[in-house]
């Protein structure tokens, strides 16, 4: 790999962090009872519906469902 490859990646990192910050806050704004977990979930493709359907399954909360994805992402 040289550099200019390096430099490419690097940058393309940099803009899909700023667009994830931006559709992190615009979920805050827009969806302002979710928790951190629950609007991680939703910027990455989740629909409430979804998360709803699978805390009913597990009878638990929607925050508890997405922060045991978020888990299961960074393993």
């Amino acid at each position: 790999m040289n550099i200019n490859q390096s430099i490419r990646e690097v940058k393309s990192s940099l803009k899909y962090m700023k667009a994830l910050r931006r559709r992190l806050f615009w979920l805050k704004v827009t969806n302002p009872g979710a928790g951190f977990y629950e609007r991680l979930c939703l910027a990455n493709g989740y629909s409430k519906n979804n998360i709803k359907n699978l805390a009913n399954e597990y009878g638990v909360t929607c925050e508890e469902v997405c922060e045991e994805e978020v888990m299961a992402w960074q393993s």
